[in-house]
């Protein structure tokens, strides 16, 4: 069974918190903090959160960085961050950061 990966969307917010229980025992953030997190991620055009779902279960994800340069022509570079897989889910990472490379490499990075 393929997965469907895609950008996040507003709603999205409780299936990243869940999927991110997967990466850390920590405690997630309170709510407030979140929610200005999650805005500010939102809002921001260089940063794009991949979530990879099968059924409409969210089991992938990571975030593409793309950021401008004065180096190297110009072009810009990309930073992936925060991938994580559900535990229950293992191997399914790859395809969510073959999606974050290939929009980095069409963005020329």
């Amino acid at each position: 069974m393929t997965i469907r990966i895609r950008a996040v969307e507003q709603p999205d917010l409780p299936l990243l918190l869940a999927l991110y229980r997967h990466l850390s025992t920590e405690a997630p953030p309170e709510p407030e903090a979140a929610a200005r997190s999650w805005q500010a991620l939102l809002a921001n055009p260089a940063i794009t959160i991949f979530l990879g779902q099968r059924t409409g279960e969210p089991i992938c994800t990571c975030t593409l960085v793309i950021t401008p340069t004065l180096t190297r022509a110009a072009r810009p570079f990309a930073l992936i961050e925060t991938v994580v897989t559900h535990v229950d889910r293992q191997g399914h990472g790859r395809a969510v950061l073959r999606t974050a490379l290939d929009v980095a490499w069409a963005a020329d990075c």
